[in-house]
This record gives C-alpha cells, structure tokens and sequence, in this order.
C-alpha cells in the first residue's frame, strides 16, 4: 500500500454514507471502485471470482470492522506497507457473497491470534478467517493487523490474494437491558466506549444501589472483568439529578439530566466526553426513580432531554417569524392601497375629483 493510502481511507470513510462494509484487497489486481454509489455484490464477485483462477484467496474478516477503524493509521502497520491494495469503502454483504463461493474452510483465530487451522496453498482454494476473538483485546485494530502479518508471513504462499473485511448484519434495533433495584429503575440498549484507537461495547450485567435519600449511589458490573459504570443521584426539591458518571474511576460531567420524581428521564444519546480518556456514549437512556414500587413496572410519562429551546426549535421560530413579518407586511401594502383622485391629460387641463368622507 501506498505511504498515503491510510489518508486515503480515511477521507472516504469521512465521506462514504452507504450501509455496507469496507473491503481492503492486497497482493492483487483488481479494478478500482467508486465511493458512490455502493459496490453491489455481483460487481465484488466479477473482482473475486478471476483472482480464484489462477490463485488461493484468504478472507479476513472482523464483526466490528467499519470505515472509522481505519481512521487510526497507528494501527495498521502491516497493511499500511502492503502493494498493490485496493480499498472498496462500501460493499454490500461482501462475507455473504463469500460464502456462496463455498469457501474450503471458515476458520479463526483465538485471543492470541493464533490460526487454528493452517492454509495450504493452491490456486481455486478459497478460506474465511475470522478475527472476532481479538475483539476482546485492548486494541482490537492493532490485534488484528499483527494477527493477519503473522499469518500472511506463515503461509508464504506464492500466488495468494487477501482481504480484510467486515461483516454486514441485518439492521435491528438494539434491545436494552432494564436494570432494577431499590428505587431506581435504569434502562439503555447500548454503551460505547471510544477513544483514539478502538471502540468498545460496554457490556454490564449487575447493578447496585447504595445509600439513603437524598444520595443514592448506583454502580453496574461485570461479571468477569472489573468494568464498571457508576453514578450519583441527588434528589432534591422534588427533582433528581445525576451529574457525573465514573467508568472505571474516570469521571464523565453531563450537564441537564434531571427530572421531577412523578416523571422518568428519557434520552435517545448521551455523549459524554473526557479529553484524556475519550468519548463515553449512552444511547436510549430512561432513568427512573420511585419511592415505592406497586404492581407490574411501568415508567413514568418522560422528561425528555430535548428541550424546547434546543438550536433547532429556536432556529425554527426565527424563520416562521421572518415569514410571518413579510407576510403582515405584504397584507398592510395590500390594505394601503387606495383609488386615485387624480388624472392627467398631457393634451388638456387635468381631471381632479373632489372626495369626500
């Protein structure tokens, strides 16, 4: 790959809105594809199906690869030096389309990185490797390209051509998790931890609450990792609040997360920043708290981060009243408008009508 090819990645992934995967090819010919529109699977296979002929074909791929890993050029050292390389920023289900050329194996490596299996080499051969364990490293990206050079540098086959790509899953909305305990109830379908090397899903299974009125103490875990995600809420004059959350130790200010105790808190995203350790994001978030629990659980009508005077609604209101003023003042002109009293005639005296009230 080219010294500037990560660069290259980079600015399309900061412009590709397609819901695909991105594809990386290397040691290979293959023609060079647009951004837009999407690369459809047939036109991925017409470039796959020729390198088969007359070569083995080794497919990375990774669950939770997409354009954003490959903003972090530290990551890919092994990759950055390969040629030739051919980047496809949006394909549509490239590991589906794989799979319909009945690859001889689907193999994959464990957290060490290590194949389970090996490649023997031979043209018309094709094989599926899946990164997924090293998803569980502290940088996955990193992992991953390590784990494909080790890989690459074992099979030393002559004629091979490999990819590493994504995989691209049927689009459902995430289900959350609600969490009980006490009087708090706290429910959200998804944690993400990002910062400049990967992004991470937080997965949190227990809760405890802690403390007495007026400052309760909430803490969730994991079961077999020390992750944890903790936070304060204050009551008071009717209201709770929470204004930090702790994960693992680090604090997270959020500004605005009240709301009154005969109501629960909902937000769609909560973006939460640390400038040392990165970007902290809670989506669909509902928050409750409830002196006493009756029956079958229910939240309260919602208390909604979107407030009224959110950029958008103001931004709203300041056209609507430039149209409003234009059209009052169009109505004045129109209502202003008065017959005339006076006629000139070039060739006499003029003709003057007398009005009266």
């Amino acid at each position: 790959m080219a010294k500037n090819s990560i660069i290259t990645i980079l600015f399309l992934s900061l412009i590709s809105t397609g819901h695909g995967t991105p594809v990386l090819i290397w040691r290979a010919q293959v023609n060079q594809k647009t951004v837009f529109p999407q690369v459809r699977q047939h036109e991925f296979l017409e470039e796959v199906k020729p390198l088969l002929e007359t070569r083995m074909v080794a497919a990375f791929t990774y669950d939770k690869l997409s354009l954003s890993s490959f903003r972090c050029e530290e990551c890919f050292p092994f990759l950055s030096q390969e040629s030739p390389a051919v980047f496809y920023a949006n394909v549509e289900k490239a590991d589906k389309s794989l799979l319909g050329l009945k690859p001889k194996a689907q193999l994959s490596v464990d957290i060490d990185g290590k194949l389970n299996s090996t490649l023997t080499c031979g043209a018309g051969k094709l094989y599926m490797i899946s990164l997924d364990a090293l998803g569980k490293a502290s940088n996955p990206m990193k992992r991953c390209d390590e784990a494909m050079k080790k890989i690459t540098e074992s099979a030393n086959c002559p004629d091979v051509a490999y990819l590493f790509m994504g995989k691209e899953d049927e689009v459902v909305e995430l289900s959350g998790r609600l969490y009980q305990h006490n009087q708090i109830s706290f429910y959200f379908t998804q944690i993400q931890m990002q910062s400049a090397d990967f992004i991470e899903d937080i997965i949190l299974l227990n809760m405890n609450v802690s403390g007495t009125d007026p400052m309760l103490s909430v803490e969730l875990k994991s079961n077999n990792t020390d992750t944890s995600l903790s936070f304060h809420v204050q009551l008071s004059s009717g209201y709770f609040e929470i204004r930090t959350f702790y994960y693992n130790d680090t604090a997270y200010y959020v500004s605005d997360l009240y709301a009154p105790q005969t109501n629960s808190y909902s937000c769609g995203k909560i973006v939460l920043r640390n400038k040392d350790k990165g970007i902290l994001t809670i989506r669909r978030l509902q928050i409750q708290y409830d002196q006493e629990r009756h029956g079958d659980f229910m939240f309260k009508d919602a208390w909604t981060c979107e407030g009224f005077t959110s950029p958008a609604i103001i931004s709203g209101l300041f056209v609507t009243a430039i149209l409003l003023g234009i059209l009052f003042l169009g109505i004045g002109m129109l209502m202003s408008v008065q017959a005339p009293t006076k006629y000139d005639n070039p060739i006499g005296p003029g003709l003057h009508i007398n009005v009266t009230d």
